[in-house]
């Protein structure tokens, strides 16, 4: 890890760090700023991003997305910088003492190289993007093609600017909790109704003493997902548990439900 704190003649400072690695696991669960630091200026901070993705299609590199994650890590460091007055990519605490990486791992963003440049001083968005890509340092960050997704912020007076870089989109939302409801219709026909995110991969699966008697699947929709589970010869009496199984990206969730056939 190397850190660049560069002086630009007297409009400001600036900041570059980069890590080429995951960052670190297990940080402090803060990612929330405090009332009392200065509001954050979103119209600053979309004319930043506007400007870094010109410079880079410029350059023929893709346009960086905005990442909820990274934008709340980059609300956390200017904010605080502004509020308590200090310049450093380390938050020093209180409220918490970290390293870089263990803020942005805190916000959401855990499983990709990242990247952060930080700034104060500038009182335009064209001022500091014109700084930051006059420094190597902060350039790299800029132009780095491994770079996909980027989050800004921007607060106080004097203004404090904070630009995050991430290699990969935030990871999807986990499903919500799941529930499962079960039925028996029928001598050969369960029914089930699954609440999930919607676009959630559902499967179930009706089971008994080590058999497999009937299978189905489908998406929920509109949070819900109805499955009819079908099996290929009547259904004797007694207990039957269903499997059911959310998978969500490389995520899966299961509950198992206890039916009755009668």
């Amino acid at each position: 890890m190397h850190i660049r704190r560069l002086p630009l003649a007297v409009a400001g400072l600036l900041g570059a760090l980069a890590l080429a690695g995951p960052a670190p696991g297990a940080p402090p669960p803060d990612c929330t700023p405090s009332p009392a630091w200065p509001a954050s200026r979103p119209d600053l901070a979309g004319a930043v991003v506007s400007l870094i993705n010109a410079h880079r299609t410029g350059m023929g590199l893709q346009p960086l997305q905005i990442s909820p994650a990274l934008s709340a890590a980059a609300e956390w460091k200017a904010r605080d910088m502004a509020g308590r007055g200090y310049f450093a990519h380390d938050d020093p605490g209180p409220p918490v003492a970290r390293s870089p990486g263990e803020r942005i791992a805190a916000c959401g963003y855990t499983d990709a190289a990242w990247g952060e440049n930080i700034a104060v001083g500038y009182t335009a968005p064209s001022d500091v993007v014109a700084a930051w890509i006059a420094s190597p340092g902060h350039r790299e960050n800029i132009e780095d093609p491994a770079f996909r997704v980027t989050g800004v912020a921007v607060a106080g007076d004097p203004v404090y600017w904070a630009q995050e870089f991430g290699a990969r989109a935030d990871p999807p939302p986990e499903p919500r909790r799941l529930a499962a409801t079960c039925a028996d219709r029928g001598p050969s026909h369960v029914s089930c109704r699954v609440s999930a995110r919607s676009g959630t991969a559902i499967t179930a699966a009706l089971r008994r003493a080590g058999h497999t008697f009937a299978r189905a699947s489908g998406l929920a929709r509109d949070g819900i997902a109805r499955l009819a589970l079908l099996s290929d010869r009547p259904l004797a009496s007694g207990r039957y548990r269903v499997t059911v199984r959310a998978v969500f990206a490389s995520r899966t969730r299961e509950r198992h439900v206890t039916l009755t056939v009668r």
